[in-house]
């Protein structure tokens, strides 16, 4: 029962749904948002058969210093005390814990369920935001939200780029596993994937989609190039990308007299993405970005003011009240040098980046069919450097986590081959108790996996276990 009321918890974060229902019902998002932390902690407790040992496992260390510690030493210097934004960063926290707890206690399968569940509601709230605009934007004001319509999609998730980031996340996720990935399905699947990227009009989000994409096709040409099916696949996916760039750019100007076009509406931004470029003219003079440029140049003399140390918890949020910000940074990584201190991106990325020189990566992206830890990782980094808000979005805890399960505790999620030691499938739900008893977790360390190639060296060892 405890499993079934947390997978609902995920799929309210993984949707935006909550803060689209919230307004509308008279409760502040705020409120919800206490609500679910409460529900996230009571989960923990619940499993804390589960969460205790996990809690101490190798890897959870470093996250739970980034995450969470980091940021509360500095409110010994913080220029303000916000309880509010405490509360956000002990959520996000418990939410991603709770991912990890819920994926090794419940399965992949049961995260591909919280995947595909939240990918179709996510799908479903984007047309309707196009066909029923100014029911969105009203239930925006009511949330306090800053919509941007102007006929592009913006989902539960109330904006555009928002939407673009989290369906970019959960995409991977969900892409990892999927089982048809070497069916012909492959092709309208990233299609599908391309062009609803396309119709939110987010440039971040095109990007998103473009190297999410490559990865996967790479990946594919690594391991598969000379396979008939995958050139028939490629094919067909280049044909298909080329005739809809060529369709929807003659649609597009063929009704560009008819209709009543506004500058920046979807239209054009949809005219400029399928012409490859990320501004109706020169990026240089495009003015929102002009507007960026000033805006970082007054965080970066911030940082430059205190550089190791940083402003404290909550600086941004403080001198956006007072005046001193005016303007956001749109990038994650300096608006958090400004506030902890240069150290903490390059450690932030440095765990980024662990993850992929875990060894086990090899072996889960084997089992998942592709290189979705690879594309998570790239995703993040990128976002991570010119996006804001990136350790804000719930979309990248719920991913985090169930890529934090595979990567760290392959042992208690894959069944292993009996004769070589690989993981080799998914660990049905049934046998994951008896594996996480037979591990006895709290007090051993996890062995590492070998490479795919090698088996594992440990196997022995770990029967005896």
């Amino acid at each position: 029962m405890i499993d079934k009321l947390f997978f609902v918890v995920l799929i309210l974060n993984a949707t935006g749904l909550f803060r689209f229902i919230a307004p509308q019902v008279g409760v502040s998002i705020g409120q919800v948002s206490l609500v679910l932390l409460v529900l996230n902690i009571f989960y923990l407790v619940a499993k804390i058969r589960y969460s205790k040992p996990l809690f101490l496992r190798v890897g959870m260390g470093g996250w739970l210093f980034v995450l969470l510690l980091w940021p509360l030493l500095t409110l010994l210097y913080a220029p303000s005390f916000d309880v509010r934004e405490i509360g956000l960063l002990l959520y996000y926290f418990s939410l991603f814990f709770g991912s990890v707890v819920y994926t090794v206690s419940n399965g992949l399968g049961a995260m591909r369920r919280v995947m595909f569940v939240s990918l179709i509601v996510t799908i479903v709230g984007m047309p309707l935001s196009m066909m029923a605009p100014q029911y969105f934007e009203a239930v925006g004001a009511l949330a306090n939200a800053r919509t941007v319509e102007q006929g592009r999609a913006i989902g539960f998730f109330m904006q555009p780029n928002r939407l673009a980031v989290a369906f970019g996340f959960l995409f991977i996720a969900w892409f990892a596993l999927w089982k048809r990935k070497d069916s012909l399905l492959e092709v309208p699947v990233v299609m599908a994937f391309l062009f609803a990227m396309l119709i939110t009009g987010s440039r971040i989000g095109i990007l998103i989609a473009v190297i999410t994409v490559a990865l996967i096709l790479t990946y594919s040409w690594r391991k598969r190039f000379a396979s008939g099916r995958y050139l028939l696949k490629m094919s067909i996916l280049i044909a298909c990308l080329a005739g809809g760039i060529i369709g929807t750019r003659y649609y597009l100007s063929s009704k560009s007299d008819s209709v009543a076009r506004r500058e920046y509406d979807l239209i054009d931004r949809v005219e400029t993405l399928l012409s490859f470029k990320l501004s109706h003219g020169s990026i240089k003079e495009d003015k929102s970005v002009q507007e960026r440029m000033d805006a970082q140049a007054v965080y970066l003399s911030l940082v430059k003011s205190k550089p190791l140390l940083g402003h404290g918890f909550g600086s941004d949020i403080h001198y956006k009240k007072n005046g001193t910000i005016t303007l956001s940074a749109h990038s994650t990584a300096l608006t958090l040098a400004m506030e902890y201190g240069v150290l903490y991106p390059f450690v932030f990325g440095l765990l980024c980046i662990s993850l992929y020189a875990k060894r086990s990566r090899r072996a889960v992206e084997k089992v998942f069919g592709t290189n979705s830890v690879v594309q998570f990782i790239a995703v993040l980094l990128f976002l991570f450097v010119v996006t804001g808000g990136t350790l804000d979005n719930r979309v990248f805890y719920v991913v985090f986590g169930m890529i934090f399960a595979a990567i760290y505790y392959p042992r208690y999620v894959f069944s292993c081959d009996e004769t070589t030691g690989r993981i080799c499938a998914y660990l049905p739900r049934r046998d994951i108790s008896r594996r996480f008893a037979q591990r006895k977790i709290s007090r051993k360390k996890l062995e590492p996996l070998a490479s795919p190639e090698h088996g594992i060296a440990q196997n022995d060892k770990e029967v005896r276990e």
